[in-house]
């Protein structure tokens, strides 16, 4: 049990990768905590495993959200030794120019500001505590083709 009385974070972890990625932790002894912004599924799925994973709300995007996940988080098993940055959205497919700047905003907002925003609010906690591990997530998707924009055509 490579993980014995490890506390961690999963953001995302109600479905998906981070579900997976919080049942491997907790059968490697850590305590769980699973960060998602579906509440409904993240108690849930919490319920269904156990006392070693809890369920908190938590919309990375938003830097008061994430400050409120990192206090309850302490709240529920102590400080975090690991923090799984596991949420992210996808961009629809679709040209580039129809994309609105809302659209665009979210995606930068939940795939990266939200690195940041957690970092912030964990890694004074983590180095009070001797340290901790954060984990990164990203997407397959930056190595696929997508078409982005719409190929133009030189006016004649």
């Amino acid at each position: 049990m490579r993980l014995l009385n490890k506390k961690a974070i999963v953001t995302g972890g109600a479905s998906g990768f981070g579900a997976g990625i919080v049942k491997k932790f907790l059968s490697e002894g850590a305590q769980v905590i699973i960060a998602d912004r579906n509440e409904d599924a993240a108690q849930r799925y919490a319920h269904q495993l156990g006392d070693q994973a809890k369920a908190l709300y938590v919309d990375v995007a938003n830097g008061d959200a994430v400050q409120n996940m990192a206090r309850a988080a302490c709240g529920f098993f102590g400080p975090a030794d690991i923090i799984v940055n596991n949420a992210g959205i996808a961009q629809s497919p679709k040209p580039m120019e129809e994309a609105s700047e809302e659209e665009f905003e979210r995606l930068f907002q939940v795939n990266a500001k939200s690195i940041y925003l957690i970092a912030r609010a964990l890694v004074p906690i983590m180095k009070k505590n001797g340290g901790g591990t954060i984990l990164n997530m990203a997407s397959t998707g930056a190595w696929a083709f997508r078409p982005l924009c719409t190929t133009l055509q030189k006016a004649k």
